[in-house]
């Protein structure tokens, strides 16, 4: 069921503002000349009016980027304090965060709780790696050990990540460099992935229209969709679709875009992977992501779209088929409280937080839900474990 969408008419008014001195368009050279210590004061105040303006929209961009993608390890805490605290494990406002330099272990219960799991999904970066300022991945300390562990007690694994750029067989290869080892093709599921599911089930055969890269494509077609986008060499008009999927993408052209919008506008129901805003590129610069887009699309339209990937409880369920486990024998492990926490919150599993990310300890009281367990990352798991 769509929105109905109003258009609405714009009126131009041609009547200028009123300044105290008007000019006729074949004088205004002449005026000008008249006026010039006017025209200067009115020139400097809008100077300084765009100087202020850039100036706050720079400390916003900075502030966004502090809260979104803060890495520096000033905000560690013990699980015990945490749980300690009533009646939430989160700091509450204007509280100091605890040092990372100040040593704890987590209890041994804690720990256990966490391990006597049967199943564990996994975000990957800012959990399982992190990506480097040259635009590779660096294995998290814990990381391999946490696999040695989880295959030597045989724990079910799955790898959960919000992009859809990525088909399976890239990822394995991508994980075979990091690790050294092959992990099987069942142990990986994307936002594309979730979203083929999705449309597979409600929609079987349903034709699309395609805003993303290789790893959207992949899904989609091996679900069996019918993508009617000309580059893929379909030769069925776009008009047809019945849905607009869109995934993030660094090759978004202006004709798909504008040609999305219409058919949104039309009918064709639109489906978001994933509606996170900004990434963060190898410079360590904010990227924008597939929410940024959709965005456009939405503000055009009046239509938001349906979201498949994180924070949606849909690729928890989805996972957990894959896992073929309940929910009970399962935790996810992530690092953003925005998708991971808030996704397997509602989905009504456990989680745990890891500060091997983007999350700072000192800003989860800004979050209405809270994580199960909180760790410094995957180190503190696995590290004492024979």
């Amino acid at each position: 069921t769509h929105s109905t969408h109003n258009t609405m008419s714009h009126t131009t008014n041609s009547k200028a503002p009123k300044t105290g001195i008007t000019c006729d368009t074949a004088e205004e050279s002449t005026c000008s000349s008249l006026t010039s210590p006017l025209n200067k004061t009115i020139q400097m105040n809008k100077a300084h009016e765009r100087h202020d303006s850039t100036h706050k929209a720079s400390k916003m961009r900075l502030a966004l980027k502090d809260m979104l993608f803060h890495h520096d390890g000033d905000s560690r805490v013990s699980v015990e304090e945490l749980h300690e605290r009533e009646p939430s494990v989160v700091p509450k406002r204007g509280e100091a965060a605890k040092s990372a330099t100040e040593e704890y272990v987590p209890s041994t219960e804690t720990l256990d709780k966490i391990r006597s799991k049967k199943a564990f999904i996994l975000d990957a970066d800012g959990t399982l790696y992190v990506t480097t300022m040259n635009g590779g991945n660096r294995l998290l300390e814990g990381t391999k050990l946490f696999f040695e562990w989880a295959t030597k007690n045989d724990k079910e694994i799955l790898i959960l990540t919000n992009s859809s750029k990525s088909t399976d067989v890239a990822l394995q290869a991508k994980f075979k460099r990091l690790l050294g080892f092959e992990l099987p093709l069942e142990h990986f599921i994307t936002s594309a992935e979730s979203t083929a599911l999705f449309l597979s089930k409600q929609s079987p055969g349903a034709k699309c229209f395609v805003l993303g890269e290789e790893g959207l494509f992949y899904y989609l077609k091996k679900y069996g969709l019918h993508v009617l986008n000309p580059r893929e060499g379909q030769q069925e008009d776009p008009s047809e679709a019945e849905y607009v999927v869109m995934g993030e993408s660094r090759a978004y052209r202006y004709e798909d875009l504008a040609l999305a919008i219409n058919l949104v506008n039309t009918g064709s129901r639109f489906l978001a992977t994933n509606t996170d805003v900004v990434d963060i590129d190898e410079n360590g610069n904010l990227d924008p992501s597939t929410g940024s887009f959709t965005s456009i699309i939405e503000a055009a339209t009046g239509i938001s779209p349906y979201c498949c990937g994180k924070p949606s409880v849909l690729i928890m369920q989805f996972a957990l088929e894959k896992l073929k486990s309940s929910k009970e024998d399962t935790v996810m492990i992530g690092d953003r409280m925005d998708t991971d926490i808030l996704a397997s919150t509602e989905a009504n599993l456990d989680n745990v937080l890891v500060l091997s990310g983007v999350s700072e300890y000192s800003k989860l009281h800004r979050f209405p839900y809270k994580p199960r367990f909180i760790l410094r990352s995957l180190n503190d798991l696995v590290k004492d474990v024979q």
